[in-house]
């Protein structure tokens, strides 16, 4: 084997373990799926809420409610 074939393999390599330890690590404990913002005090009715309003070829609009 000449010396750039083991190099592209060793490259390859890295990138086949970099891509299965993303898939196989623990996940932090506020990140995992359906978990609210962990902000202690915070109701989430007091929170702002974005509502997006858009039609095709139409004007787009952003509308912020306030939660209080």
């Amino acid at each position: 084997m000449a010396w750039q074939e083991i190099a592209a393999l060793s490259i390859v390599g890295m990138t086949a373990a970099a891509f299965a330890w993303f898939l196989v690590k623990p996940r932090a404990l506020g990140q995992k799926k359906g978990l609210a913002c962990s902000c202690s005090g915070v109701s989430p009715r007091s929170m702002p809420s974005m509502v997006f309003k858009a039609r095709k070829g139409g004007l787009s609009q952003i509308v912020i409610k306030d939660g209080a």
